[in-house]
């Protein structure tokens, strides 16, 4: 009897070490996650207090975040927990002033792969929203034509065949999305 014991709990062992050990899931995702999803809570509390600004101004539209900090909850725009710096709002218009873009900028160091991997699906979350053309593109000096000082050279990431992903963002990356 005792014998069997010992063989039904090393059997059980082997068992629990052969599939203990496999893991299925990327332990990323979780930033992954909280990124992206952080991106898009802001973006929509920004879309709300750049709305309210304009019902309260008589259409205009403000010339910085700064300008909307009675707009907000607590007065300012939320910010990750963890790296409160990581990314920075502004807001901007094209070269012929005709249209103002929300602009998104990583902080002054690279983000990580996975932080990179949750900014890039949320700009694809909010192409695919057709809330309006969303650019990126190395950051230039001046208002650019796609506003947030991109130029020419910008990508939409919501045109046919292009995939926005991690590698398409670096500390110089801005993401422009027109639509305030």
């Amino acid at each position: 009897m005792m014998q069997l014991i010992l063989t039904v709990l090393a059997i059980a062992l082997a068992a629990l070490l052969a599939v203990g050990g496999i893991n299925y899931f990327s332990t990323d995702i979780g930033v992954r996650v909280e990124v992206a999803q952080g991106l898009r809570a802001q973006h929509d509390i920004m879309t709300a207090a750049l709305t309210n600004y304009r019902l309260a101004n008589n259409g205009y539209i403000p010339t910085s975040v700064d300008s909307l900090t009675g707009f907000f909850p607590d007065g300012k725009v939320p910010t990750f927990p963890k790296t409160p710096d990581a990314f920075t709002w502004s807001i901007s218009k094209d070269s012929a002033g005709s249209r103002y873009w929300l602009c998104l900028r990583a902080g002054s160091v690279i983000p990580s792969r996975v932080a990179r991997e949750g900014v890039a699906s949320f700009v694809r979350d909010r192409a695919a929203k057709s809330l309006g053309p969303i650019y990126y593109g190395e950051n230039k000096s001046g208002f650019g034509v796609h506003g947030c000082g991109l130029d020419a050279t910008a990508v939409a990431a919501d045109a046919a065949g292009t995939t926005f992903d991690a590698d398409d963002i670096s500390a110089n990356t801005m993401i422009s999305i027109e639509g305030i």
